[in-house]
C-alpha cells in the first residue's frame, strides 16, 4: 500500500464560489493556449509548423488532459494537486521531489516573465512599439525601471490572490477572456479578408501552397535541416505546457462533470486552435519575406503579424495601403498589446496561487513549517505567498540591480530551468499505470476504459517528453550555437540539481520525523 499525503481537505469553504465549465474553460485557456506561439511558429517554419503542432497535440497534449482528469477526479477532495497526485501513486518521496522541482521551475519562470513578457505588450498597448529598452524613472536604466516595476507587480498581484481564491479565479479569467478574444480578432477577419479576396477575385493566400511538401519543409533554407525541424518539435510539444497546473481545481466546481467538460472543451480548442492560427497568418504574410526582415524577430514578430492582419483588413476593404498600415494596422497593434497584457496577468494569478499550493497542501504533514501552512480568513495560504514573493521580489533585484555578473549568473539559472520545468510530466506519466493500478484510490471516473490503455497512453506520453528533452539539450549543439557545449551541460544539469536540493530537503524531514518518533 503507498504513503498517503495527509492535508487532504475538505471541497472549500461556502464562501468560495464554484466554478463553472466556462470558468474552467476561462482558467485553463491562458495559462496553455499562448498566442504568441503560433505567430512564432509561421514566422519560423511557415506552414511546416502545423504538422508538429498537430502531432503535439494527439501524442502530449491529448493523454496528458486525460490522464490529469483521472487523477484529479481520484483526490478530488484534495488540495494538494500534483504532489498528491504522485505521492499516492508513487509515494510520498517521489511526489515531492516531482513538485518542488516543477516548482523551482516555476518561480523562474515567474522572474522571467514578469521582467520581460508583461511590459512589452503593454508598451505596444500604450506607444504602439516596443519601447522598454528606453524605459526610464527617476534616473535608472531601463534594466533597473524594469525590475522596479516588475517587483511592484508582484506585490500587487500577491496581495490581491491572498484576498481568496475568488480573487484568483476572477483575473484568470479576465486574461482567458483576453486570450480568447484576440483569438476571435484573428479567425473573424482573416476570414474577412479572405471572402473579400475571393470576392474581388485576389489571391486568396499570402503563403503560396504550392504542393504537399509546403506542409513538411518550411521555406526558409536556413530552418530547412534535420536538425531544425526537430528542434521545432521540443517547441510545438511544450506549447501545450501548463494543464497540470489546474489539477487542484476539481474541488472548486460546480459538479464533477464540470472539470471533465471544462479540460476537454479546452483540449478541442486548444489543439484546434494552435494549427487554425498558423494557417490564418499565411492569409495575411508571406514567412519568407518575414525572415528576410531584420526588423522582425521573436519578441515582436507577434505585434508584427497582428499589424501585418489590420493593414491587411484594411487593404480588403478598398483603403490606402499608407493609411491600412497607419490606422488598421497599429490599431490591432495596440489591440493585441491590450489582450496579451491580460493575458499574462490573467496567467499570474494561477501561476502565483496553484503551484505553491500543490507543494504545500500535498506534502506529507511537518514537512514544512507550521508558519507557511497557516490559511488566513480567505481560506489562502497568506505567510508562504508573500515568502515565494519575497524569493521572486530578490531575484528580480539581483538581476537588474547586480549588474552584467548577476545577470549572467542568473542566464546559466534559466538555462537549469528549462529542461527542469518539463521534467515533471515523466513523473506524471510514469506513475499514472502504478495509479491504475492501485485499487485503494478512487477510481470511479476513467477516460481509458482498460488499464492496458492507459498505460500505452501514459507511456506514449512519456516518450514524447523524453525525446522532446533530449532533442532541448542537444539542439545548441545541432546548430552550433555560440557557447552550444556550456549550454546544453547546464540544461541537463538543471533537473540533476533541483532534484538533489529536493532529496536533502526530503531527507533532513525523515530524519526529523524519526528523531520525534523517538522522543514521543
Amino acid at each position: 500500500m503507498t504513503n498517503k499525503t495527509s492535508n487532504v481537505v475538505d471541497s472549500g469553504s461556502s464562501s468560495i464560489k464554484k466554478l463553472s465549465v466556462l470558468s474552467v474553460v476561462l482558467m485553463i485557456f491562458p495559462v496553455v493556449f499562448s498566442f504568441n506561439n503560433s505567430a512564432v511558429a509561421f514566422y519560423k517554419m511557415g506552414y511546416a509548423s502545423i504538422i508538429w503542432y498537430i502531432l503535439g497535440g494527439l501524442a502530449f497534449f491529448l493523454p496528458l488532459m486525460f490522464i490529469i482528469a483521472e487523477y484529479a477526479f481520484s483526490f478530488r477532495n484534495s488540495e494538494g494537486g500534483l504532489q498528491t497526485w504522485i505521492s499516492n501513486s508513487k509515494g510520498n518521496f517521489f511526489g515531492f521531489v516531482t513538485v518542488l522541482m516543477f516548482y523551482f521551475a516555476q518561480v523562474f519562470w515567474m522572474v522571467s516573465f514578469s521582467t520581460t513578457r508583461i511590459w512589452i505588450p503593454l508598451s505596444y498597448m500604450i506607444l504602439g512599439r516596443d519601447a522598454t529598452s528606453a524605459l526610464s524613472i527617476l534616473g535608472l536604466n531601463s534594466t533597473q525601471t524594469i525590475g522596479l516595476l516588475s517587483i511592484a507587480f508582484i506585490v500587487g498581484i500577491t496581495y490581491f490572490a491572498t484576498r481568496g481564491f475568488n480573487k484568483v479565479s476572477m483575473f484568470a479569467k479576465i486574461g482567458g477572456i483576453s486570450c480568447i478574444t484576440i483569438n476571435i480578432v484573428l479567425f473573424s477577419s482573416a476570414l474577412l479578408i479572405a471572402a473579400l479576396k475571393l470576392f474581388k477575385g485576389e489571391p486568396l493566400l499570402a503563403e503560396q501552397i504550392k504542393n504537399v511538401q509546403t506542409f513538411i519543409i518550411p521555406p526558409n533554407e536556413n530552418v530547412a535541416n534535420i536538425f531544425s525541424i526537430i528542434g521545432f518539435m521540443s517547441f510545438a510539444t511544450f506549447a501545450y505546457a501548463g494543464p497540470e497546473v489546474f489539477g487542484n481545481l476539481a474541488n472548486k466546481t460546480k459538479t464533477e462533470n464540470t472539470f471533465s467538460k471544462g479540460i476537454l472543451i479546452s483540449l478541442i480548442f486548444i489543439t484546434i486552435g494552435y494549427s487554425a492560427s498558423i494557417f490564418l497568418w499565411g492569409f495575411v504574410q508571406n514567412s519568407l519575406q518575414m525572415n528576410q526582415n531584420p526588423a522582425i524577430n521573436f519578441g515582436n514578430v507577434l505585434y508584427n503579424s497582428m499589424a501585418n492582419l489590420g493593414t491587411g483588413l484594411g487593404k480588403a476593404f478598398g483603403f490606402d495601403p499608407g493609411l491600412s498600415q497607419n490606422i488598421f494596422g497599429s490599431l490591432f497593434a495596440r489591440a493585441t498589446g491590450l489582450a496579451i497584457f491580460f493575458t499574462v496577468f490573467g496567467a499570474f494569478f494561477a501561476e502565483i496561487y496553484a503551484p505553491l499550493q500543490a507543494v504545500l497542501c500535498g506534502a506529507p504533514k511537518g514537512l514544512f513549517p507550521e508558519f507557511l501552512n497557516k490559511k488566513n480568513k480567505a481560506n489562502m495560504t497568506q505567510n508562504a505567498m508573500w515568502c515565494q514573493a519575497l524569493i521572486i521580489c530578490s531575484l528580480i533585484a539581483i538581476i537588474s540591480f547586480g549588474g552584467k555578473s548577476a545577470k549572467a549568473f542568473y542566464d546559466l539559472i534559466l538555462l537549469m530551468a528549462n529542461v527542469s520545468q518539463t521534467c515533471h510530466y515523466i513523473f506524471i506519466f510514469l506513475a499514472f499505470p502504478a495509479f491504475r493500478r492501485n485499487s485503494n484510490l478512487n477510481h470511479s471516473y476513467k477516460i481509458f476504459k482498460s488499464d492496458l490503455t492507459a498505460t500505452v497512453a501514459a507511456y506514449i506520453g512519456l516518450a514524447v517528453v523524453l525525446i522532446a528533452n533530449i532533442i532541448t539539450i542537444i539542439e545548441p549543439i545541432m546548430t552550433k550555437a555560440e557557447g552550444a557545449l556550456s549550454k546544453a551541460m547546464f540544461m541537463a544539469g538543471g533537473p540533476f540539481l533541483f532534484i538533489s536540493i529536493t532529496i536533502l530537503i526530503y531527507k533532513n524531514y525523515e530524519k526529523k520525523s524519526k528523531i520525534n518518533l523517538h522522543i514521543k
